[in-house]
């Protein structure tokens, strides 16, 4: 094991906490055996120079022992892709030792649209070949790390440390920030490591800005992304759909990390997945730093976003969707606490993406601003239009009569209640008496009776001497002269048409 180590230090190595990730460059190693450490990096050149022209190298890769497995994690793949769902160029992946390749069909074909993000391996050597064509130069990054399968009931070898998922590691790889279980789980504090730390330099080696390196805030300080790196190195928090379809999240208030398909897997297709987030109420979903370069940039997969808890998030009732291959800075916040996302991939590609996310109180979103804004703008409208409402109706009651009583009828003294059908429905009182404190006394006058005056329709002329039915002959009613008695009822209309136009002699030389 020493003798590999010293081999892969001349090869070269990235310091990450303290252990040293020795990287296999398959340019100087083009039709080689390479034997592999405990972990370490596969790329094309030590200058970092994309992939040279019509290449074609391929490299054995070998595990110290037989009982040992390797497992690959993608870091980086730019590989040509032909935008028909196949590649211009290739990066196989071989089981076993393969020189001749007439006919050998491979494990995986690898580029941008044939994208896959870990690998296992069945036996204790795999070989890669990458061949090119000559139109586009692109590059690739893999970690990779030896591994053995835990026995029944023994478990891991006293130099070795047992994973969540019963893969052996060798102890050095626990706490270093890099998942080298595959599950995290030699990174977690249940395996003593301190998470959430600051580094002095990223997984290259390089140190930012001099000092600190800020892990998992969603800005990329170190130049080859590793502060937020969601399988490897910074291992930062993340929410996989995978597993969690057509279910409910729950995000804590002030957390923060990525939300992707799957750490290790891409999204298969046909996949149509939807997971619903909340956090506490008075909390928003804020999402920023958009990384969907893993999907596909003809939109064959799509990723739909919906404020709030709903079951059909989709193109007609999302608020926003994304599907470019680049990476995107908008920022995206919900209204209140819930939040609905739907991946939605047809049967042409697979990929992966990542979203960084943060927990904030209502407050600091701009949309929380802007309805707050509207409810107090509305606020406003309401108590000017009761003022305007109070004035005009005290001004309509100042104006009238201060003695008029709201909710009675009017009646003058001595009129009929249809007589005064015209007037508003108060009273006027008409007293002389001061207003007291307290319920207003009315004071009604009975109406008095009116003299009544009698009027006769003038009869139609009748001849000189004519003689008058006895029966329509009517004397005009005599007044009684006794104090007591009722006054004579006047005649009928009949009557009155045949009474004399001229009073009788009697009441002429009276």
């Amino acid at each position: 094991m020493f003798y590999t180590f010293l081999v892969l230090a001349a090869l070269g190595s990235n310091t990450v906490l303290g252990f040293s990730y020795t990287t296999i460059y398959m340019k100087e190693n083009c039709g080689s055996t390479a034997s592999l450490g405990s972990a370490g990096y596969i790329e094309w050149d030590r200058d970092g120079r994309s992939y040279d022209h019509r290449a074609d190298c391929s490299v054995i890769l070998k595990t110290g022992s037989t009982s040992e497995r390797i497992a690959l994690q993608f870091i980086d793949i730019d590989i040509e892709e032909n935008g028909q769902h196949s590649c211009y160029d290739y990066l196989y992946l071989y089981e076993g030792a393969v020189t001749s390749f007439d006919g050998t069909t491979p494990n995986k074909e690898i580029c941008n649209s044939q994208l896959i993000v870990a690998y296992t391996s069945s036996t204790s050597v795999i070989t890669l070949r990458l061949v090119t064509d000559s139109s586009t130069r692109g590059s690739f990054k893999i970690l990779y790390t030896t591994y053995m399968n835990a026995v029944h009931g023994t478990g891991c070898y006293s130099s070795w440390f047992l994973c969540s998922n019963y893969r052996c590691i060798h102890s050095e790889l626990k706490c270093d920030r890099m998942d080298n279980c595959g599950d995290a789980s030699d990174e977690l504090e249940s395996a003593g490591c301190r998470t959430g730390d600051s580094l002095d330099r990223c997984a290259n080696g390089v140190s930012v800005h001099g000092g600190r390196v800020h892990m998992c805030n969603g800005v990329a300080e170190c130049s080859d992304g590793s502060d937020e790196w969601t399988n490897s190195w910074a291992l930062c928090p993340t929410q996989e759909m995978h597993g969690s379809c057509g279910s409910l999240v729950t995000l804590q208030p002030g957390t923060s990390g990525y939300i992707m398909y799957s750490r290790y897997v891409p999204y298969s297709r046909g996949t149509d997945c939807t997971v619903q987030y909340n956090t506490q109420s008075g909390y928003v979903i804020r999402l920023l730093s958009w990384d969907v370069s893993g999907m596909d940039y003809h939109c064959y997969g799509t990723l739909f976003l919906c404020d709030g808890i709903t079951g059909s998030c989709d193109s007609w009732e999302s608020d926003f969707s994304v599907c470019s291959t680049s990476t995107d800075d908008t920022s995206y916040v919900t209204s209140g606490e819930e939040l609905t996302i739907r991946l939605a991939s047809d049967w042409s590609k697979s990929g992966n993406f990542e979203i960084f996310y943060k927990i904030e109180q209502g407050g600091t979103s701009g949309s929380s601003t802007v309805v707050t804004v509207v409810v107090m703008i509305v606020a406003v409208i309401l108590v000017i239009g009761c003022l305007v409402y109070c004035c005009g109706k005290k001004s309509r009651s100042s104006s009238g009569d201060d003695d008029i009583v709201e909710g009675e009828t009017v009646q003058w003294p001595g009129e009929t209640p249809r007589d005064n059908i015209h007037l508003h429905p108060t009273t006027v009182v008409h007293t002389d008496r001061p207003r007291s404190v307290g319920t207003p006394t009315i004071e009604r006058v009975p109406p008095q009776p009116s003299p009544r005056q009698y009027s006769y329709p003038s009869a139609p002329p009748q001849p000189e001497n004519s003689p008058v039915p006895p029966s329509v002959r009517v004397e005009p009613p005599t007044p009684s002269t006794s104090t007591g008695e009722p006054p004579t009822p006047p005649p009928s209309y009949d009557q009155a048409l045949w009474m004399p136009t001229e009073p009788p002699a009697s009441a002429r030389q009276s």
